[in-house]
């Protein structure tokens, strides 16, 4: 009986913490090809959890206005040429030049925060994962554990798993949270979100790296905090 009740308790602390089902949605319920991400399906996949999580705290849902995607369209593209891997740079970009480029792009909100995450394509955060070339029932060929483990008749192999663009937008918006809560905040107003695919060769997981930005209208107190 304890059990149960735990069992119960935990999944309601899980719905809670996240503000979505764990299991499945009927929206982006698409299975990802972990080599041929639609980047842009999955961009709004995490618009759809995200507000999802808001929501579930009382926050307004984050809008995508025109005038702000033009900001993070620039900002996409200078991140674009150091081949999407040095954060630090595009952050520092962002504080030297986010007034001017604002102003330019006739976008008045004055604050904004940029998060970022690198992500598995593939539903799996272990350790140890290898590509077995002999397999023909699987379409990545990607397996749980060592290559070792072909030789061992008693384990029974545990292929890596894939996504549908709702959970893997949703363990995004997880590690995005993590990373920061800026976009869970009343004040914020605002949101653009970038995917890239990192380069890949089909025995490995395919990498995402992923940019969230958010801005509010609301400057002084979102300084505050």
């Amino acid at each position: 009986m304890m059990g149960l009740r735990f069992c119960f308790f935990f999944s309601l602390s899980l719905l809670f913490c996240f503000g979505f089902s764990e299991d499945s949605d009927p929206n982006y319920s698409e299975t990802v090809d972990p080599f041929n991400i639609d980047e842009h399906q999955l961009e709004q996949a995490i618009e759809y959890c995200w507000n999802k999580k808001r929501a579930s705290r009382n926050k307004q849902e984050l809008i995508e206005k025109e005038k702000f995607n033009e900001v993070v369209q620039y900002y996409d593209s200078l991140f674009q040429k150091k081949n999407w891997s040095n954060i630090l740079y595009l952050k520092t970009k962002i504080t030297k030049t986010y007034f001017e480029v604002s102003h330019a792009k006739d976008f008045s909100a004055g604050w904004l925060n940029l998060s970022s995450v690198v992500v598995n394509a593939m539903n799996y955060k272990g350790d140890y994962y290898f590509y077995n070339k002999e397999d023909q029932e699987t379409t990545h060929h990607l397996f749980k554990g060592r290559s070792k483990d072909l030789k061992d008749s008693t384990k029974v192999l545990q292929p890596v798993a894939s996504y549908t663009y709702y959970t893997l937008a949703k363990s995004i918006c997880r590690d995005l949270i993590r990373n920061s809560g800026e976009g869970l905040k009343a004040e914020v107003k605002y949101f653009g979100c970038r995917v890239r695919a990192l380069r890949s060769n089909k025995r490995k997981i395919p990498k995402l790296k992923v940019l969230f930005f958010v801005a509010s209208d609301i400057v002084e107190e979102i300084r505050e905090k």
